[in-house]
């Protein structure tokens, strides 16, 4: 079950950073054109909304389920943070994405319900930057010490 979970969840990081790149693209354009808040804007932050609560659940099954260096660092926290493998995927990943995706429930919260076009844009554009540089930061790229594939196989 670990594998193909893991499979999953990471071909979806690539469709939530898609969705996100599309999402900030069309905020940045809409508020420097001062542009209709259109209905394609508001399925852009949709989409990456969906995207990240999909990726969420899979990394939280992850997490609490079959995740072993979750698992392992949740069984001693104190030790865990002393190897950066398993702080890492222990402390600051889960971290990280839960900050990042707390930044898009809000900036998306927050753009529906203002007043203006362009507050619409500027407030989507704001939090889900923020988020995007969250999660990014949160992802164990190639070069680290916990670092998986770009490219995820079974």
């Amino acid at each position: 079950m670990y594998v193909p979970l893991l499979f999953v969840h990471s071909l979806v990081r690539w469709l939530v950073l898609a969705s996100a790149v599309f999402a900030i693209f069309r905020a940045f354009r809409g508020a420097a054109k001062n542009a209709p808040f259109e209905k394609i804007d508001n399925r852009a932050g949709f989409l990456f909304l969906g995207l990240c609560d999909l990726q969420l659940l899979l990394g939280l099954i992850l997490y609490f389920g079959v995740g072993i260096y979750s698992r392992t660092a949740l069984l001693d926290m104190k030790g865990a943070m002393k190897d950066s493998i398993l702080r890492f995927w222990g402390v600051e990943h889960v971290t990280a994405m839960l900050l990042g995706i707390t930044l898009v429930h809000v900036g998306r919260a927050l753009s529906k319900r203002a007043s203006t076009d362009l507050a619409k844009h500027r407030r989507a554009r704001n939090y889900y930057l923020a988020a995007l540089v969250l999660i990014l930061a949160g992802i164990p790229w190639p070069g680290t010490v916990y670092a998986r594939s770009l490219i995820p196989t079974l």
